[in-house]
């Protein structure tokens, strides 16, 4: 069965910055995709290329398997709904007006709106607010309005950017619960987040997005099997010569997965930790390193996440990327590929490839 959206090495960028980099994944019907990234690492301009909003400059994007679907508007604008980070709804309409609104925006006829205004506020427990002004509802309400906006329309994908950004944790559990009835019925989500822990608990299977780059996609379960057989050593020392202590610790012959700074505290991934803690004291040792505090822990899905990003895995070094970017210049070069091709890295990697030809 082919996947009901397929991404290939999507690249793009906006007034020459590359956003997105070698982007591929899959998401099949029915499930909840996490799109997982730290601000500024193009989730946003990632939601809007699969919504059809902007085009990639290069890679292979479809629809059940076909590229020209991603091209027709109107099947998109038919099929997806997508509730941004900031409110889409009108402060001075009442919540039935603005529900209404955006369904007259998809043309459906008035007794089908009608009929679907009460469902949407079902689903999203607003019935007892249809008449109040939307400038008046609390932060977890004004969230569900823009989800009865998006879904007016019964779309079979909804793309939600930062769903429970701002807010308070009731709010949060809220809006997850009406996400995965909303699932139950058949519609595939795709979520935007910048916390791990916020979304494995709702999603069956998570892309890390880090600077463009995705970096893992898998299960949550998959994610944690990745580091699952690490411990997580943190030590916190005096006076936190870190860096130094980290070129040591990489010169040794212990195994190591990944070392990084964090609230004032090293913290180093390993599957022997008894072995790595007897190199950090000598180390110490040999730095005057006045030990602090050390704990040794499981690492949790959100520091598997920091550390994932941190350590950048299966990240094209710069030469690496001119090498990949030279192949498909090469690849491409009879065909209308090769200028968006052009388009869709940083100007220097551009010159270094062009300067070798």
């Amino acid at each position: 069965m082919k996947p009901l959206l397929k991404l290939e090495h999507i690249s793009k960028s906006i007034n020459g910055v590359s956003i997105l980099k070698d982007v591929s994944f899959e998401v099949n019907s029915g499930e909840i995709f996490g799109i997982i990234g730290k601000n500024g690492t193009g989730k946003t301009t990632l939601l809007r290329v699969l919504i059809g909003f902007y085009h990639y400059n290069f890679g292979k994007y479809s629809i059940y398997g076909d590229e020209r679907i991603p091209l027709n508007k109107d099947f998109l604008k038919s099929n997806f709904g997508f509730a941004t980070q900031e409110n889409c709804f009108y402060d001075d309409l009442t919540v039935f007006e603005n529900i209404k609104y955006f369904g007259r925006m998809y043309f459906m006829k008035k007794e089908i709106l009608l009929g679907r205004i009460e469902d949407v506020l079902e689903i999203v427990e607003l019935k007892n607010k249809r008449n109040s002004l939307a400038k008046n509802l609390s932060g977890g309400m004004k969230r569900r309005l823009d989800l009865a906006c998006a879904l007016i329309h019964s779309p079979h994908v909804l793309l939600l950017d930062e769903p429970t950004a701002e807010l308070d944790p009731v709010a949060a559990n809220h809006m997850w619960k009406t996400l995965k009835n909303i699932n139950k019925q058949g519609t595939t989500i795709i979520l935007s987040s910048h916390f791990l822990n916020n979304v494995d608990h709702i999603c069956d299977k998570i892309a890390i997005l880090d600077d463009g780059f995705v970096i893992e996609v898998g299960t949550p379960r998959e994610l944690k099997d990745l580091y699952s057989q690490n411990e997580e050593i943190v030590i916190q020392t005096f006076p936190a010569n870190y860096d130094q202590m980290i070129f040591y610790l990489k010169s040794s012959s212990v195994e190591i997965t990944n070392m990084i700074v964090r609230d004032k505290s090293l913290v180093i991934y390993t599957k022997e930790p008894s072995k790595v803690l007897q190199i950090v004291l000598k180390v110490l040792h040999l730095l005057n390193e006045t030990l602090l505090e050390l704990e040794v822990n499981k690492p949790s899905l959100n520091e598997i996440f920091e550390s994932v990003t941190t350590k950048k895995i299966n990240r094209k070094t710069p030469d690496e990327l001119v090498k990949y970017v030279e192949n498909s210049v090469e690849k491409y070069k009879q065909s209308q590929l090769r200028e968006r091709l052009l388009k869709a890295y940083p100007k220097e990697v551009i010159d270094k490839v062009l300067g070798k030809q």
